[in-house]
């Protein structure tokens, strides 16, 4: 009795350690289905404990397979209470119409290999106009703004100023009654000028 309460401690306390000790890798897609030419990305997620050594996989020519292309790919990551969960975001693109099929990618985690599962990508066509070819036009991604805020507000500011002051010279122009005479002879309309 006494050796099973044991064991049954020793495992209680042994279980937590041993599942923090393992890895656990995962894939997904932020979208399953793109356009011809257009870009999702794939994200690798590795959960291990703080400071594990993470080898990811490398590729071949930028090409995840024959016809998903890898366009981009940064690593991110951080740490809470021993455990560390790192990323690795591919940005893919393809160009060939129908289902495509993102590889199972191998990541070494402190010298064990582990794989991720494979993962559809629905790849569709572009729809174009026949008449007009030339006016297709390719997908782009988030731009950003060539200037700030920040940047126009001293003209927005001088402007306005500038506009006030015009105002303010002509207004205190026709007070004194110099303001420019307009002749208008058109026949249908006269100007005149007042005189005190």
């Amino acid at each position: 009795m006494r050796k099973q309460t044991i064991l049954l401690l020793v495992l209680g306390v042994l279980t937590p350690i041993l599942a923090l000790a393992q890895a656990k890798v995962t894939a997904r897609l932020d979208s399953t289905s793109i356009q011809v030419g257009s870009q999702c990305r794939l994200v690798v997620e590795v959960s291990a404990r703080q400071g594990a050594r993470i080898l990811w996989p490398t590729l071949k020519d930028h090409q995840l397979s024959k016809e998903i292309e890898v366009v981009g790919q940064r690593t991110e990551g951080d740490n809470e209470e021993g455990q560390s969960t790192m990323r690795k975001v591919y940005t893919l693109t393809a160009w060939d119409e129908g289902r495509q099929t993102v590889p199972a990618l191998t990541v070494d985690v402190d010298g064990k290999k582990y794989k991720t599962e494979a993962i559809a990508l629905e790849v569709l066509t572009v729809q174009t106009d026949s008449i007009r070819p030339d006016d297709s036009k390719p997908p782009y991604d988030i731009q950003e703004l060539p200037f700030s805020q920040e940047e126009w507000t001293p003209i927005y500011l001088w402007s306005l100023l500038a506009l006030l002051l015009a105002m303010m010279m002509t207004l205190s122009l026709a007070a004194c009654g110099k303001a420019p005479q307009t002749d208008i002879t058109d026949g249908s309309v006269y100007a005149f000028r007042v005189e005190k």
